[in-house]
């Protein structure tokens, strides 16, 4: 909001600048603050704004001017986060910083389950790379992931939320899938 201009008047004039705020935005005006900078706060939802200039001269004649109405107004949202991102494969741990090859049978469901720390509504994307058949229960944080072709397969999830400061985030998991004689295999070479 911009104050004022004014001409005439005795001798020094002095001008007063003010915002005003009004639940109609055609009377009940009151001072929000003094000066021409406010910041909007919760309770201003759908109030309306204007700047007030108020001119006095050395004979005490005064004169006021208005802005423009600005409003309703709405208070910005403030932004949310994803924050730090945790991850399981098969109930265990998985370390989204290395993303370690995990050696699964092919054809077996597996639960995955991602978990942010921050407040974000976030909206999770499951997919495959290289064209990999992958099958997913659902677009969820929570899922069942199942790895239907022998070979490395490489899973990714991005996480989004518009109203996130650190929004979208991918995580990366890597899947060696093996079929069930190589899977018996690997488990007498364990044991």
């Amino acid at each position: 909001m911009t104050a004022g201009t004014f001409s005439g008047g005795e001798g020094t004039i002095t001008v007063t600048n003010t915002i005003k705020k009004s639940d109609t935005g055609s009377g009940g005006w009151s001072n929000a603050t003094s000066g021409l900078t406010y910041e909007l706060k919760a309770g201003d939802d759908s109030k309306f704004f204007r700047a007030t200039s108020r001119a006095t001269d050395e004979a005490e004649q005064s004169l006021n001017s208005n802005s423009s109405v600005v409003g309703p107004v709405t208070t910005p949202v403030p932004p949310t986060t994803i924050g730090d991102v945790t991850a399981t494969v098969n109930d265990l741990e998985y370390d989204l910083d290395t993303a370690p090859a995990l050696t699964v049978l092919m054809n077996d469901p597996m639960p995955v389950a991602v978990t942010i720390s921050g407040d974000a509504d976030a909206t999770y994307k499951w997919a495959s790379r290289s064209e990999y058949p992958l099958l997913v229960s659902e677009q969820a944080s929570s899922i069942i992931l199942t790895l239907p072709q022998a070979g490395q397969c490489t899973v990714t999830c991005e996480i989004k939320d518009t109203n996130a400061s650190d929004s979208p985030k991918s995580l990366i998991f890597n899947f060696w899938v093996v079929d069930a004689k190589t899977w018996a295999e690997l488990q007498a070479k364990a044991e």
